[in-house]
């Protein structure tokens, strides 16, 4: 796949499937009409393109509210990449890119720029300031350019629409099972192993320490079944994500791992956290020995929903 970040890199070919949008989390849902895009491309022996946004639009234009990513702009690259899409264009969103029109996109970057034959889109999809550019103005737009436009239905998980905002919501509520289901993938985030103040390996439970990117979206507090993937190798363990309540007061928010049967020193070596399941959430313990206790507990439900999840 190629990635560009511009028009002066992409040569102009109307033989051009497209789709156009943020794609945070590239769900189950997006990847329906990325893959819609690039069969039809191949179909019709076509080139296959995915234009995306980035830093977010949100981000620029409520900057006064910090935006949280379901996917880092790498993580959504590797998702992208493994539809088969022959160009990624990922345009820098800036303020004065958010001014135009959805028309004056169009016309700009994918009729006279890239090129196109067909636009591939969701039926919810609006674009352009104002989210002015819905399904039937593109489909207007087609008509006066003349490329066909496609739509791709909604996908429901238990009569609930999959969006990036919902996903979001059940993160943030701990949620995690019904989040995956709707991303198609167990939620992740990476990070470097940071050194601690030992106190897992002290209590019998060694953790790892991990510092993921500020702008990822982390899930709601609590005690997580994970798998962790560690130079390119996958296990199982414990994660606890919380402000550490039984040894501290207004502690900064910390994601700890321990993972099971494993021994090896891993600091300032960088990991991936996947997340199975939200278990319990985070207490205060009012000693060392309470914890533990607890702690041995989590161990044996967790041990028990990874024993049963592939």
């Amino acid at each position: 796949m190629q990635i560009v970040h511009s028009l002066s890199e992409i040569q102009h070919n109307p033989n051009t499937v497209i789709t156009v949008g943020v794609f945070d989390g590239v769900h189950r849902a997006h990847k329906a009409i990325i893959q819609s895009v690039v069969e039809q491309a191949k179909k019709n022996n076509r080139r296959s393109v995915v234009v995306t946004f980035h830093p977010h639009p949100k981000e620029i234009l409520k900057s006064e509210t910090k935006y949280f990513y379901l996917t880092t702009l790498e993580e959504k690259i590797q998702h992208i990449e493994k539809l088969g899409v022959d160009i990624l264009f990922v345009v820098p969103f800036t303020k004065e890119f958010s001014q135009k029109s959805f028309r004056e996109f169009y016309g700009e970057y994918i009729v006279k720029g890239i090129g196109v034959s067909t636009v591939i889109e969701g039926e919810n999809h609006h674009f352009g300031k104002g989210r002015e550019g819905g399904i039937n103005e593109i489909k207007q737009l087609g008509e006066e350019y003349n490329f066909s436009v496609s739509v791709v239905n909604s996908i429901n998980v238990e009569g609930e629409i999959i969006s990036s905002s919902l996903i979001k919501k059940l993160l943030n509520a701990g949620n995690m099972q019904f989040a995956n289901r709707m991303l198609g993938y167990n939620y992740q985030f990476s990070g470097i192993v940071q050194r601690g103040d030992l106190r897992g390996r002290k209590l019998g439970y060694p953790t790892a320490n991990v510092a993921p990117p500020e702008n990822k979206l982390i899930p709601h507090n609590g005690i997580y079944a994970a798998k962790i993937i560690i130079d390119e190798q996958r296990y199982d363990g414990m994660m606890s994500i919380g402000v550490i309540p039984t040894f501290y007061e207004n502690h900064q928010r910390t994601i700890e791992v321990n993972i099971f049967n494993f021994s090896e020193e891993i600091y300032d070596k960088p990991i991936t956290l996947e997340c199975i399941a939200w278990t319990r959430n985070e207490k205060r313990f009012d000693n060392v020995e309470q914890l533990v206790n607890e702690m041995n507990h989590d161990k044996i439900i967790i041990e028990n929903i990874l024993q049963n999840h592939s």
